[in-house]
């Protein structure tokens, strides 16, 4: 099962088109429809492309939300990304 949930500001708000997407075995942040990380098997894989600063900004939350689901970081294109998942 798949769950979709808004990304929270410090505000305690849900931020709009920031997604972090659960599967099976795998954590996904999307912003708007762009996969920019998929955290799978003790890796963070995240998208090599530079991103606006909204975005980087609820990378790096993403990052540190789940710090201690990964002991890797990986860049890849965002096709790669993709097939993560």
């Amino acid at each position: 099962m798949v769950q979709v949930q808004n990304m929270i500001s410090r505000k305690g708000n849900k931020v709009a088109n920031q997604f972090e997407i659960f599967g099976n075995g795998y954590i996904v942040f999307q912003s708007y429809s762009t996969v920019i990380a998929v955290i799978k098997e003790r890796t963070l894989y995240v998208d090599k492309a530079y991103y606006s600063n909204t975005t980087s900004r609820y990378l790096n939350i993403f990052k540190n939300d789940h710090s201690a689901a990964y002991d890797t970081i990986v860049e890849l294109d965002n096709a790669e990304l993709n097939n993560l998942v």
